[in-house]
């Protein structure tokens, strides 16, 4: 089984979808906006054609209007021209009409006499001619009417037409006012259909202008042609479009052409029924590739950036998981891996065999080389542990100088079996490292499932708990099983039980027994040993031994150690409170306590704070405390010495300690561990306690024997000149309040010449 590498690669899926989503909404955008500029094109040109039917439905009203605005305009030059004509009758003359004419714009200006001869004209040739009966003017002469307007006629000197308008004058002539027919057609042409089309297709940015009647035939158009050039289908569709509204508009495909065009339908126009528009599409298109061709780029563009913002994203995102997931050192899968493996395996559950292996020197070698020696040993372990790998395999660094084999297998047992072997085959032969051979100690803790699988969180701590219980029995390798288990469970539950007891300071949990310490007269009570006892919710009392042992393995003995201090100094305030305050009160210091730099200046600052005297205290350390910075610590209990507090070696004969080592340290008493104590009867035991007794006076130390639990006993102690007892033969540890009941009973029984044993314990 290969390491799975797809953990260290990114999942795809948050950088896909978004990539996807903008994609789609770039492309969703796009076409919404070539619609919308389409639409948009449409509209404007619907807009025009409307606009040119406006203008033509005005264009035809004002060709049906023309004749009646000539009629007006020719009696208002008649009128002008003959009122201006009259009031200057007597000053006629050719020129004078001449120069009226051109001033009023008009084409011929006459004057008649009462006889019917032209006498002035601002045309010479026709000067002279004379009226006969018959004509329009004879006929308007004739007539009532002041003034007459007749249709275009040809005029009988010139041969010319014209459009005349006459006007009687009080002298019994008139005036005649003539308007060429060239300028009176020209005026009408305006208003004639083809040339009102051609001239609104100029107007217009139209292809073409067509007019057409009820059933789309063409009427009149600017097109050469004068056809649609459209399907039977279009027509069809146009015809029933235009029977519910006023006006459509469609695309179609005039050859290899694309036409939009716009039919509006006319109303109160005698002249056609339909008006088509025309627009040639190309504009639009060209406007339609041009968008098209910059959306594009913008898009490819935006492409881009985002794909090497992904890529760069990714990769980083990529080192950075490799970074999470596999150990910068060994190059091998770390805890994280692990887990995250596990948790993706087969919903969590593994089928297999899980080994743990901790290289037990590593420590020494990091303490005697240095950290960098340290990570070449770990590099050349991994190295070795790799060899073991295969295709069912995984091979992870778990912790500082712990690895993990996991192998996918049923034959598990054997497995186990083969797995061991191979790695305490491996480090056979030292490591060379730096041209040093290093003899590498392992020790292997592994753990199998059952049934259908176990979490590997959970055969994680099997095989922990079979390493550790390896370690106590000092074995190179353990197999993890059930029973095994519960010792661990056990502990866990007394951990959590501690901890929940120091934070909420519950003395139902964790409390202090006190054990009387009597003079070596058995005169009187001289101090009490504080002694932690602890009373578990799950489990009733449990020894000492143990929860401390747990603390230790946990962190946790500070703590305890604090809190336990703490229960000693509340005795300490109750003993003074009932005048007891010559009493002593031993408080046994851990090495984690005693190894804090600020210890001393702790403890004395807690004294003064509490009002009590450092006489009343006396802290017991152990022989193992001092085995490092022997000196360093010594200045600790001289400093404690030198304030008053008394300093006592407590199981002393079981450790490293010597008399020469004693004669150097900053003491007041020395405890001989109850070891000794027992095996009193002996003839030359009884010679060694004597002897270190007696080497303990000379050094002007105070002994205190432990564990005094029968007669014979403490009568060969007091004959030995021991200083002070303390043991079962005079009482157990007891309550605060029962410790005090024993001073008081104790000093009621003075007078008497037999000490007994006080059986009220807790």
């Amino acid at each position: 089984m290969k390491n799975n590498r797809k953990l260290e690669t990114p999942d795809l899926k948050p950088y896909l979808i978004p990539l996807i989503l903008l994609c789609g909404i770039f492309l969703v955008t796009s076409f919404f906006m070539m619609s919308g500029i389409r639409q948009h094109y449409y509209e404007l040109k619907k807009e025009e054609a409307l606009k040119v039917a406006r203008s033509y439905g005005q264009s035809l009203k004002k060709f049906n209007e023309a004749e009646e605005i000539i009629e007006d305009l020719l009696e208002e030059k008649i009128r002008i021209s003959s009122s201006m004509a009259a009031n200057r009758e007597e000053e006629l003359s050719n020129d004078l009409l001449k120069q009226m004419a051109e001033d009023l714009d008009i084409d011929e200006l006459d004057y008649y006499d009462e006889e019917g001869v032209l006498l002035y004209s601002n045309l010479p040739e026709v000067v002279g001619w004379k009226i006969y009966e018959g004509h329009p003017i004879d006929l308007f002469l004739k007539s009532e009417a002041l003034y007459f307007v007749e249709d275009l006629r040809q005029d009988v000197i010139t041969g010319n037409y014209y459009k005349y308008g006459y006007l009687k004058v009080p002298t019994g002539g008139l005036i005649q006012v003539g308007l060429n027919a060239d300028r009176v057609q020209s005026f009408l042409a305006q208003y004639e259909v083809d040339y009102l089309l051609k001239e609104m297709k100029e107007n217009q940015d139209a292809l073409s202008i067509s007019l057409l009647s009820e059933d789309l035939s063409v009427l009149a158009s600017t097109k050469e042609d004068k056809r649609l050039n459209m399907t039977e289908k279009d027509l069809k569709e146009i015809r029933e479009s235009l029977k519910g509204e006023k006006e459509y508009g469609a695309v179609l495909s005039e050859g290899e052409d694309l036409i939009y065009k716009v039919f509006l339908r006319l109303e109160d126009v005698e002249s056609g029924d339909t008006l088509a528009v025309s627009y040639t599409m190309e504009e639009t298109l060209s406007t339609i590739r041009t968008v098209t061709t910059y959306g594009l780029l913008v898009l490819v563009l935006v492409f881009s950036v985002l794909l090497y913002s992904i890529r760069v994203s990714y990769e980083k995102n990529r080192k950075l998981r490799r970074i999470a997931f596999y150990d910068s050192l060994t190059d091998l899968p770390n805890r994280e891996y692990l887990q995250e493996w596990s948790a993706r395996h087969e919903e969590g559950t593994f089928q297999g065999t899980l080994m743990l292996v901790n290289i037990l020197n590593f420590k020494h070698f990091n303490v005697a080389y240095g950290y960098e020696f340290g990570d070449l040993i770990l590099q050349e372990v991994s190295k070795r542990l790799q060899k073991l790998q295969k295709k069912n395999l995984l091979l992870f660094r778990f912790s500082m100088d712990r690895f993990i084999l996991l192998c996918k297998d049923f034959d598990q047992k054997i497995t186990y079996d083969w797995m061991v072997k191979k790695v305490l085959d491996l480090f056979e032969e030292p490591l060379r490292i730096k041209d040093l051979d290093l003899p590498i100690q392992v020790s292997v803790g592994g753990a199998l499932t059952t049934g259908k699988g176990e979490k590997i969180t959970e055969l994680l701590k099997y095989a922990t708990v079979a390493l550790e219980e390896g370690r106590k029995k000092e074995l190179q390798e353990m197999l993890y099983e059930k029973e095994m288990i519960d010792i661990f469970q056990r502990e866990e539950i007394l951990l959590n039980e501690m901890r929940e007891a120091i934070e909420k300071k519950d003395k139902s949990t964790l409390y202090l027994a006190f054990q009387p310490i009597l003079s070596g007269t058995e005169e009187e009570v001289v101090a009490f040993e504080a002694l932690a006892r602890m009373n578990s919710k799950s489990f009733g009392p449990v020894s000492p031994m143990e929860f401390i042992l747990i603390a230790e393995k946990n962190q946790l003995i500070q703590k305890l150690s604090d809190c336990i201090l703490d229960c000693a100094l509340e005795f300490m305030k109750e003993l003074r409170r009932q005048g007891k305050g010559h009493l002593r009160v031993a408080v046994n210091i851990s090495g984690h306590q005693f190894l804090q730099e600020d210890f001393s200046e702790g403890l004395l600052k807690k004294l003064k704070s509490e009002g009590i005297r450092p006489q009343m205290l006396e802290v017991e350390i152990t022989e193992s405390v001092l085995l490092d910075n022997f000196q360093h610590l010594n200045e600790k209990l001289k400093k404690l010495r030198s304030s008053g507090i008394r300093v006592a070696l407590d199981d002393f004969g079981t450790g490293y300690s010597s008399f020469m080592r004693l004669q150097e340290l900053h003491l007041d008493t020395i405890k001989i561990d109850q070891a000794f104590i027992r095996r009193i009867k002996e003839e030359k035991e009884e010679t060694l306690v004597s002897d270190m007794i007696t080497m303990a006076h000379r050094l002007g130390l105070l002994v205190v024997a432990e564990g005094v639990e029968e007669d014979h006993q403490r009568k060969n102690l007091i004959h030995f000149g021991c200083d002070a007892l303390q043991g079962y033969f005079y009482a157990k540890p007891l309550s605060p309040e029962k410790a005090m009941l024993f001073v008081e009973e104790f000093d009621e029984r003075k007078t008497s010449s037999n000490t007994k044993r006080y059986d009220t314990v807790e």
